[in-house]
């Protein structure tokens, strides 16, 4: 007899046997109770190879699914406070991806001075995702790395607006540091000259801010940028 999962739905006599109604199995499946050995064993050879086809028939889209995603681009936005190793581990991450390009926000709008205004930052944008782009448009490249602070979801989701990413997949991580580590590496920089002292607290500020976006969280504070690199990879 082939065992069912219970169904309150009642019984439809046939002949001597008693067919019941059942729920679908990956996709249909029906459930036998039968008084009659010979046809019981029959049922059950014809549900087993139901169930096989049905299997086959899944492992044979789930591959055709698989391959369909192994042809797809991936983009991946990689955000995080100043100074909290975005760039390093998007650098690494350019090596462990095959055909990749990478593109660092802050390279959109290098000026000296630095100027942010309402006109500077529709520029940068518009810089970002022309070039963004142009590497999904590429055929040369099948990975593209993005980094930036994109410490709002406006950002981000003005961002991806603008990418004509129907054809890839998306990852949307943020890169967050215990406070104390960021404040630790970002001396580093300021004692070098690469950053300004004020950038301690403006950094440190940013990290709760992170906790509202849509994306991967990512803590930095004890794993090495490869380490981190090697995560991102395996999204």
């Amino acid at each position: 007899m082939v065992s069912s999962i219970s169904d309150s739905r009642p019984a439809i006599p046939y002949k001597d046997c008693t067919i019941r109604g059942g729920g679908l199995y990956s996709g249909f499946c029906f459930f036998i109770a039968c008084h009659n050995d010979d046809f019981s064993k029959k049922a059950c050879h014809v549900t087993q190879a139901v169930e096989k086809f049905i299997l086959l028939c899944y492992t044979f889209v789930k591959a055709i699914i698989k391959r369909e995603n192994s042809h797809m681009k991936k983009i991946y936005l990689i955000g995080g406070a100043m100074g909290v190793g975005k760039t390093t581990v998007a650098q690494i991450l350019k090596t462990k991806l095959s055909n990749s390009v990478f593109l660092d926000g802050d390279w959109c709008w290098d000026s000296d001075p630095f100027q942010v205004t309402e006109e500077t930052k529709i520029m940068v944008i518009d810089n970002i995702s022309h070039l963004l782009n142009n590497f999904i448009h590429c055929s040369a490249y099948d990975n593209i790395i993005f980094c930036w602070v994109m410490h709002e979801q406006s950002i981000i989701d003005d961002i991806l607006s603008r990418l004509d990413h129907k054809d890839c997949k998306v990852y949307c991580v943020s890169l967050v540091c215990d406070p104390d580590v960021l404040s630790e590496r970002l001396r580093k920089d300021i004692e070098q000259g690469v950053r300004l002292p004020s950038i301690i607290e403006k950094s440190i500020s940013y990290l709760p801010k992170y906790r509202l976006l849509y994306t991967k969280r990512i803590d930095v504070s004890n794993s090495s940028p490869n380490q981190i690199a090697d995560e991102i990879a395996a999204l």
